[in-house]
């Protein structure tokens, strides 16, 4: 890594892009690798490889941008929030061709058990639930703006022709596109500004201690929400 220009304020944006392809060893990386030929190989021929990598690399970053801001002191690599927001654009892509699946209902069920089991999985130490829920939540934003096919029409209602059900498309796109730059903005400026976020109950989010199955007081100490847990000082 390359030195930092200024010794207190974070300078190194590159690291919120390039984390996304570290892993913390063979094991994390053959994960990576799986889910991604389960969930991405599919969606990529339906949308192209550019809009994937848009919602791939715009949720990664919106989750290590949460990260860095509700867990600081937490070195992570990988691309959970990635991850997630592809889940959330599979979500979209479900409801959006439910009229012509077979049981609709059981494979929303199927992906939100799955999204679930990721966010439980984030209340162990060094999994990091902040990455899993802003890349899912930039992963909604981000398909709403790239998705060609979304047409935000009204089934339960008669068509009313092209030009309303475009409209509607264009009134969701311009709303998401906002609402996503808007989340950048604040989540960078806290971040580059090195805002301290209190919040005494986000450390449940990241990470819960049953001590009948953990055996220990000290499960969830070193997960980098206080510096003073993080280091001997």
């Amino acid at each position: 890594m390359l030195p930092f220009l200024w010794r207190d304020w974070p300078d190194q944006f590159y690291r919120m892009f390039f984390s996304l392809f570290l892993h913390a060893g063979i094991i994390h990386l053959a994960l990576t690798i799986w889910v991604q030929m389960w969930l991405m190989l599919d969606l990529e021929m339906l949308i192209g490889w550019k809009r994937m990598a848009i919602l791939y690399i715009g949720s990664g970053i919106g989750g290590n941008f949460a990260s860095a801001i509700f867990v600081p002191y937490n070195p992570e690599v990988g691309p959970s929030g990635s991850h997630l927001g592809i889940m959330a654009a599979l979500v979209i892509d479900l409801y959006h061709h439910r009229r012509i699946l077979v049981r609709p209902q059981r494979e929303l069920v199927k992906h939100m058990c799955t999204v679930l089991v990721l966010f439980l999985t984030g209340l162990l130490p060094w999994v990091d639930n902040w990455a899993h829920l802003f890349g899912f939540i930039f992963g909604l934003l981000i398909t709403i703006v790239t998705f060609p096919y979304l047409d935000f029409e009204s089934h339960e209602k008669p068509r009313q022709g092209c030009r309303s059900s475009l409209s509607r498309r264009n009134i969701a796109i311009v709303m998401a596109l906002i609402t996503c730059l808007f989340l950048y903005v604040v989540l960078g400026y806290i971040y580059f500004h090195s805002i301290e976020v209190n919040c005494p109950w986000c450390q449940y989010f990241n990470c819960i201690n049953i001590k009948v199955f953990t055996g220990s007081h000290h499960f969830c100490d070193n997960t980098g929400q206080k510096l003073s847990q993080w280091l001997p000082i």
